[in-house]
């Protein structure tokens, strides 16, 4: 069984963002109200996040190769980089503080730490906002439009009106989050906007919907065998539409 590195990156990728921030926050409460104890608490979180970053920046070069097998956006290398950057500063925050010994609650320590803390913050939240462009797109995107000529005489109304269900089967179980459409939506998948014409059959869609490893051996994308069957069969036909 294929591990998804993306889930797992999600998940060990917060911890030490979390981390981050609560330093931070600690090390500001210190200054303010002249707390040593606040700065030995920020030290420690700051060597748990240095630590703990390790794994998220593992798990986000294995991830990015199996959701985007090959086909990275551009935007991956920003948030690779501004990932790399939060690890490193954070590492060489909780360094620089540990090579200060006595010397840790002097005035030129304390800010050599909240340089450091403040960008640790600052490329973590640009990581993030990248990450959240790429897999629900920028907000500024026109939402998905379907080419489905439900007028035209060559679509009976009983076929117009499965693959306006198919539609909105797409639209309401998060397909939008994954997968662009004609500008829209986002981009942890593949674009569909011409998924007709590269998978016509609406038996193949149906099978990769229930289970998208039988189809495609490395895919991440979660099963939706849960469909009902009507479900199932409009979201197909809805696919095989986008030519």
């Amino acid at each position: 069984m294929q591990i998804p590195w993306i889930h797992l990156h999600g998940a060990v990728t917060h911890f030490p963002i979390a981390l981050i921030l609560t330093a931070l926050a600690f090390e500001l409460a210190s200054l303010i109200w002249k707390k040593p104890d606040f700065r030995t608490v920020s030290f420690w979180l700051v060597g748990i996040a240095a630590l703990s970053s390790i794994p998220a920046v593992i798990t986000g070069l294995l991830s990015a190769g199996q959701v985007f097998a090959g086909h990275p956006p551009a935007l991956l290398a920003d948030h690779r980089l501004a990932g790399y950057a939060t690890a490193i500063l954070s590492i060489l925050a909780f360094l620089i503080r540990w090579a200060q010994g006595s010397n840790a609650n002097s005035p030129a320590a304390i800010r050599a730490s909240l340089v450091f803390l403040l960008l640790a913050c600052g490329s973590a939240s640009y990581a993030g906002y990248i990450a959240g462009v790429m897999v629900f797109g920028p907000t500024s995107a026109p939402p998905p439009a379907p080419v489905v000529a439900t007028g035209s005489a060559s679509v009976p109304a009983e076929a117009a009106q499965l693959i306006a269900q198919g539609q909105t089967v797409y639209q309401t179980n998060g397909c939008t989050s994954c997968h662009s459409m004609n500008g829209g939506g986002g981009h942890s998948g593949p674009d569909l906007t011409h998924e007709g014409s590269r998978h016509p059959q609406a038996s193949w869609q149906i099978a990769h919907l229930k289970s998208p490893t039988s189809e495609t051996a490395n895919s991440t994308m979660p099963p939706y065998n849960t469909l009902p069957a009507d479900q199932l069969k409009a979201l197909a036909a809805f696919l095989v539409t986008q030519q």
